[in-house]
């Protein structure tokens, strides 16, 4: 595997190439994952170092506001997405192991990627761009997860690519591939990545005397439109029928999506359990964004997390992000005296 400090530089190379001198000479410009000398969301790919394994996901952007989606901005990764990346594998590497994730709004992926780095038992891959998760999502989930397999050993990949009929909520029960009759929305190994399937003939054999990092034993791709019960019903489906334990989420509560967070809430209500934590990594941009952080609290806990616990150092003094931790208020019964 390419050292991440060769990546970096990659990247420090195209991004200094406007940053000289008076003299014409070029600055020698440190790399930072917060780079204000290039703009990242143009690059054709993107290189990260979570948890010390290089993920390299391809971008789609067009020059249209969109980033080349139908519905949303997924095509690239945002900042936030890193830092709440970095967060859950390096920061906070006791949240995910043994746990059930729900990416909600995985653009490209790289969260739940970093979800199944950090040990979780289960992840499902969601977005509202059902052209994003054939076309981009997928293709970048399995193959970063086949380079960790032949680099590391730890991982392996099943399929080919999304058929677009999963991209849309089964009309009756299908047949699940991991037991049972479950209407899941991605009931075929063709939409799941699992770590029980072969593994790369060019992994390290079991004989090697290095342990391979945790893995998640299957990652799911799965449509998740905010207020869609069916969608939601499937979801909880790959769940394997409970809520989950941790939901992600990254730039997700953003002023373009305003008219439709009501529904995300209504979403979030359903979806979590009592004991389902999530985190959401947060660029403020728009005032109508705060306004929902605090109407969600009147059913939800909503905590910002310290920046020092919370944040990549390269965004904890000239970047925004920041993460909220998100459960739901219990509701305290009494029962009368008799």
């Amino acid at each position: 595997m390419a050292s991440s400090t060769a990546a970096a530089m990659t990247e420090v190379d195209t991004a200094s190439a406007g940053a000289l001198h008076e003299d014409g000479t070029t600055m020698l410009v440190p790399f930072t994952y917060n780079n204000p000398f290039w703009d990242g969301l143009q690059a054709e790919q993107r290189c990260y170092d979570v948890a010390g394994v290089e993920l390299s996901l391809r971008q789609d952007w067009k020059p249209d506001g969109r980033g080349g989606s139908n519905l949303g901005f997924g095509a690239s990764v945002y900042d936030a997405a890193f830092v709440l990346s970095h967060f859950l594998a390096v920061l906070a590497p006791g949240v995910l192991p043994g746990r059930s994730v729900l990416d909600i709004g995985t653009g490209l992926g790289l969260s739940s990627l970093a979800c199944a780095l950090s040990g979780a038992s289960v992840v499902v891959a969601t977005d509202g761009d059902a052209q994003l998760l054939r076309e981009c999502t997928l293709p970048n989930l399995k193959r970063n997860m086949r380079e960790v397999a032949q680099l590391a050993g730890w991982c392996a990949v099943a399929g080919a690519s999304l058929p677009a009929s999963l991209l849309e909520p089964p009309s009756s029960p299908q047949p699940s591939a991991h037991g049972g009759d479950a209407q899941c929305a991605c009931a075929s190994d063709t939409s799941c990545i699992s770590s029980q399937h072969a593994v790369a003939s060019d992994a390290p054999s079991s004989s090697s005397t290095a342990e391979p990092p945790p893995c998640s034993k299957h990652v799911h791709v799965a449509p998740l439109m905010w207020g869609n019960a069916e969608h939601e019903a499937a979801v909880v489906q790959c769940l394997e029928g409970s809520a989950p334990d941790v939901i992600v989420a990254a730039d997700i509560v953003a002023a373009p999506y305003e008219e439709s967070l009501p529904l995300l809430a209504e979403s979030l209500t359903r979806l979590m359990g009592p004991q389902t934590t999530a985190y959401i990594a947060h660029k403020p941009r728009h005032i109508c964004e705060e306004r929902w952080f605090r109407r969600l609290g009147k059913a939800f806990h909503v905590q910002v997390l310290p920046r020092e616990a919370s944040i990549h150092k390269d965004f904890q003094r000239d970047s925004p992000i920041r993460i909220l931790k998100i459960a739901l208020k219990q509701v305290e019964t009494t029962t009368a005296a008799t």
